[in-house]
């Protein structure tokens, strides 16, 4: 492999391209302008039905535009199969999980929440495939929502940092994607052996 090229280390071994991402001592550096990590369209991230996205990341801006840590799709929300990110939007921070179908209908849980920039911050998000998605922030569960959408695959890639559009401006520490529903035991157990990572 070549030194813009990365490996996951599950056991599908999952390789990803760097476009900018720099590595730092506790994660990869994304300038929000242009920084990503393209994790490919492998069968195993075509998941449509029982999954659970989880991430350790900070960022250092934020605007109105979501800046997503991980998410399958290359257009905002159209096609968009599940991301995990944030924005500001009035009355100010929010936290995002989304799960979608291809016809631009969502499940989606979004959690007004003090995000301080430059602080790194856990989160995970659930859906259990039929309609019920759970939202945590630091191994606390903050939200959840019972709407039922049905995921399809298709050729949307995984990208980390960005959604090909807009991007994010800070540091992303690690990424999972499950295809299974994490309980909340499970969660906040992930959080508690991590965060030492992070302090």
């Amino acid at each position: 492999t070549t030194s813009n090229i990365i490996c996951s280390k599950d056991s599908t071994g999952h390789l990803a391209t760097i476009a900018g991402a720099t590595w730092g001592s506790q994660g990869r550096n994304f300038d929000g302008t242009d920084d990503q990590v393209s994790a490919g369209n492998a069968t195993s991230l075509r998941i449509t039905g029982a999954i659970t996205l989880e991430c350790w990341a900070k960022w250092d801006t934020i605007s109105s535009n979501p800046a997503w840590v991980v998410c399958r799709s290359g257009a905002i929300w159209a096609g968009v199969g599940y991301a995990i990110g944030a924005d500001d939007n009035a009355p100010g921070e929010r936290l995002i999980s989304h799960f979608s179908n291809s016809v631009n209908d969502w499940n989606q849980v979004v959690v007004n929440s003090s995000l301080v920039l430059g602080q790194w911050i856990h989160l995970a998000a659930t859906y259990d495939g039929v309609s019920v998605s759970y939202f945590y922030k630091n191994g606390v569960q903050i939200g959840t929502t019972d709407y039922a959408i049905q995921m399809v695959a298709n050729a949307s890639p995984i990208t980390i940092g960005s959604n090909a559009q807009y991007y994010l401006d800070g540091t992303i520490g690690e990424v999972r994607i499950y295809n299974r529903v994490l309980t909340a035991s499970e969660v906040q157990r992930n959080y508690q052996v991590t965060k030492w990572r992070y302090s």
